[in-house]
């Protein structure tokens, strides 16, 4: 999909919704890109992989109704894409875009070898490591 360029006021996640691997953007500003896909932000200084969800009429960031023009995106997600400094409300720049196939599935798998939650991360890591070593092991049962 195209890289598109968009103006966001920035908003800090829920508590319960930090280190998940998310963003939260109004269906209205991602362009046909649906709740629950992949997709690549990218910010001053970096890009990172997240799973883009909407906001719900009854969402609430900070007591308040979030607006169409809003991302919510947790800290690591901001210091991973250089917006350390950047106070909640405030106004940013970033890309967005989606994946299609062939792409797809190799965003996924990179998306779980680098997901913030550190048990996720580990897991994933173990898991391609467990099943490169079962398929290394498979082939030279064949060989004998």
């Amino acid at each position: 999909m195209d890289k598109k360029r968009l103006r966001f006021e920035l908003h800090q996640l829920p508590r319960d919704e930090v280190r998940r691997g998310w963003a939260r953007i109004h269906e209205s500003q991602r362009g046909g890109i649906r709740a629950g896909e992949l997709i690549e932000i990218e910010g001053p200084s970096a890009r990172v992989l997240r799973v883009v969800y909407g906001l719900p009429p009854n969402y609430l960031v900070g007591g308040s109704p979030a607006g169409e023009n809003w991302i919510c995106m947790d800290d690591p997600t901001r210091e991973a894409l250089g917006l350390t400094g950047v106070t909640p409300g405030s106004q940013i720049s970033v890309s967005v875009r989606g994946f299609r196939w062939p792409l797809l599935p190799f965003k996924w798998i990179s998306y779980a070898l680098r997901h913030p939650e550190i048990a996720l991360r580990v897991s994933s890591w173990l898991t391609l490591v467990l099943g490169l070593l079962s398929v290394i092991l498979g082939f030279l049962s064949l060989l004998k």
